[in-house]
């Protein structure tokens, strides 16, 4: 496959606008958001994302190795849309220095309630391909192309002008001129401001939306773990926008590894119900102690899907081999957790107390050993391939 490169070129469009989102924690974080948003909308074609990559704001890999690149615009003053056209013409202008192919989607995201003068309504919280627009939407995205090629054409005209860089316009120019208009999408998540605190709202609805009707959960359940749900993967984005992305080491979140916590935030243990597995009595103020490394907003990040799978292998092995071998054991799941749950210790390696170490081994197990329905629940509603 013939390697991608992004042309860094600056045609100097940010000076035209007052407010760069791309420079502010608001932006930041509306990107981080997006990326979640997008994330869901496409979570059963998925197979990975990265936030803030060599090419875009967002980049998702598909399962069929295409790509998602979208461009993240927001406003702080939602009121001051003076700066509607420059957004669209500067995200135009950024997918088009994206080394895209054929099959790749072309997304602008924003929190402007209409991106383009209009209907407010036609693309609020809604991706909408450029073939659906209507006529007087389509001139006006014709239009920002035309105005970023003609930039580039006068940045080509003037005198002195190096090599590299006329090499660069060049190579832009031509892919201004050859842009993928019919897969080029829009979309307004609104609101995303910060009246009546509001600005996450939307995204909470669509994690809401995976939990019920894409994978099933009842709506109790649902609604009991979507905003830890929603907390998780802010902080996950977060932290993936904030790392170089690098050919030689890849920072893409798989999707395996985003969606399977929801398994982990369904099953909301009590303690006290492994006590029988322990080697020592469990007391009141053992559990509270134990409590940071277990309590539902840290949890999921003691955990990796590939020590679940572990896990689940090893205890479907235990249970062909000694399921009614041993009329004492009548709790398979507990047999396997006193008898094999050194063999997972080492994932808690940076606990190096014993009884703790014991603990939180031993809970875990018994957590992915108990909720392995709900894990085929989720895998089954976000296409998730567990070979």
């Amino acid at each position: 496959m013939k390697e991608r490169k992004r042309l860094d070129i600056n045609l100097g469009f940010e000076d035209l606008e007052d407010n760069d989102a791309s420079a502010s924690s608001f932006g930041w974080d509306f990107q981080e958001n997006a990326g979640i948003y997008l994330f869901i909308n496409f979570i059963k074609d998925c197979k990975s994302i990265k936030i803030e990559t060599r090419y875009q704001d967002i980049e998702i890999k598909l399962n069929n190795d295409t790509y998602i690149f979208a461009q993240a615009k927001a406003i702080q003053n939602i009121d001051n849309t003076s700066s509607k056209s420059t957004k669209l013409q500067n995200a135009l202008l950024s997918l088009a220095k994206t080394p895209s192919n054929a099959e790749d989607l072309l997304i602008y995201i924003s929190n402007i309630p209409a991106p383009i003068t209009g209907d407010e309504e036609f693309f609020k919280n809604n991706i909408v391909p450029y073939k659906s627009c209507r006529y007087t939407m389509k001139n006006k995205i014709n239009s920002s192309l035309d105005n970023c090629l003609s930039k580039v054409k006068e940045e080509l005209h003037k005198p002195n002008i190096s090599k590299q860089k006329s090499s660069k316009l060049r190579i832009l120019e031509n892919r201004l001129e050859n842009f993928n208009i019919d897969k080029f999408n829009i979309c307004s998540i609104y609101p995303f401001t910060d009246m009546n605190n509001n600005r996450y709202q939307k995204i909470y609805d669509a994690v809401q939306d995976l939990l019920i009707n894409k994978i099933g959960i009842r709506f109790d359940r649902a609604n009991a773990i979507a905003q830890k749900l929603l907390d998780y993967w802010q902080n996950i984005f977060s932290l993936n926008g904030s790392k170089k992305d690098k050919k030689e080491k890849s920072k893409s979140l798989n999707k395996k590894d985003l969606t399977w916590p929801i398994a982990v935030l369904l099953s909301d243990n009590d303690p006290y119900e492994i006590s029988d597995c322990l080697t020592f009595y469990l007391d009141n103020s053992f559990v509270e102690e134990i409590q940071p490394y277990i309590n539902l907003e840290n949890k999921v990040y003691h955990e990796r899907f590939q020590f679940l799978q572990r896990v689940l292998n090893e205890f479907e092995i235990y249970k062909k081999i000694n399921i009614g071998t041993d009329s004492r054991e009548r709790d398979i799941e507990k047999s396997f957790i006193k008898n094999k749950w050194e063999m997972f210790k080492e994932e808690f390696y940076e606990v190096e107390d014993y009884i703790k170490n014991e603990f939180l081994t031993k809970f875990y197990l018994y957590r992915f050993i108990m909720n392995n329905r709900n894990l085929s629940k989720i895998d089954m509603g976000v296409n998730n391939d567990n070979k």
